[in-house]
């Protein structure tokens, strides 16, 4: 929700604010002061949606708890989530919880043990990586972050941010190089935009491939409305119109896919396990 809002500001800088909403071919004065005043906030993203409601399993290592329950290095997965986002001043996370959500519920509360506030939207039944933001539409209302409740990240948010607020796109994809990428979704890109995605081709089209965490915006929710994968059904459509970004990060990133995925974060992880603890 925008509100309205005046100001008075110096001759001198109104030419500059003209200027550059000139040269960055922003459509009026309101929309380029918009822009300038998020790229001076940076990392000023307060909320971030955790998909953890999937049904997936990983035969020998979960043991009939949800994915994102697994530990690596004696914590959960979801907990290493929660102590990135708070290191970057995230901390108001909404879990999408299904199966067995009442272990995350249990284990996780309200947050306050970690500081920060948690709330729970509830899948009744299976909703995909798209359902989830819908049923979350009245607890967001400005820029926020969407990540997989079973990977690992280490990602400089702050840095993803303002990348996000300089180009003005309605979705960041935090990307990495692999030299295998064909179990990933494989993104093309053309300067800092993408310009094609696929979800696991059979033929490799590159070797970057989306990690599972994104910047978005709220009218992306609207996007995702009757949708149940995010990747195949709403990501191509926000390409399609020339709104989507690629942030290529080098910090370590793990996902659970498999139980060989799952014994390589376990021998990976202590590294950074240790960064996000001393901070």
């Amino acid at each position: 929700m925008k509100k309205r809002l005046t100001i008075t500001l110096d001759k001198n800088v109104l030419e500059k604010v003209d200027q550059w909403s000139k040269k960055s071919g922003t459509e009026s004065r309101s929309s380029a002061i918009q822009s300038l005043l998020k790229e001076a906030f940076g990392s000023e993203i307060k909320k971030a949606l955790v998909l953890a409601g999937g049904k997936n399993k990983i035969d020998g290592v979960t043991d009939g708890l949800p994915k994102p329950m697994v530990k690596i290095k004696n914590k959960p997965v979801l907990e290493w989530q929660i102590e990135l986002l708070k290191k970057y001043g995230i901390d108001d996370i909404i879990f999408s919880i299904g199966f067995k959500g009442d272990k995350i519920k249990e284990y996780f509360g309200d947050g306050s043990k970690w500081g920060v506030k948690i709330s729970y939207i509830e899948e009744n039944k299976p909703l995909g990586t798209a359902g989830p933001l819908a049923k979350a539409k009245h607890l967001i209302k400005s820029t926020f972050i969407m990540l997989y409740g079973d990977n690992l990240f280490d990602l400089d948010i702050e840095d993803m941010a303002k990348f996000h607020f300089n180009n003005r796109g309605k979705m960041t994809m935090a990307l990495k190089f692999l030299p295998k990428t064909e179990e990933y979704g494989n993104v093309l890109m053309k300067g800092n935009r993408v310009v094609g995605f696929q979800e696991k081709p059979k033929n490799t089209l590159s070797n970057l491939v989306s990690a599972g965490f994104f910047i978005l915006e709220p009218e992306v929710i609207d996007m995702s409305r009757d949708s149940f994968s995010f990747e195949r059904e709403v990501v191509p459509g926000i390409i399609h119109n020339g709104d989507s970004y690629g942030y290529v990060f080098v910090g370590q990133w793990n996902d659970l896919e498999s139980k060989k995925s799952y014994k390589k974060a376990s021998k990976e992880w202590m590294e950074i396990g240790r960064n996000i603890q001393s901070i």
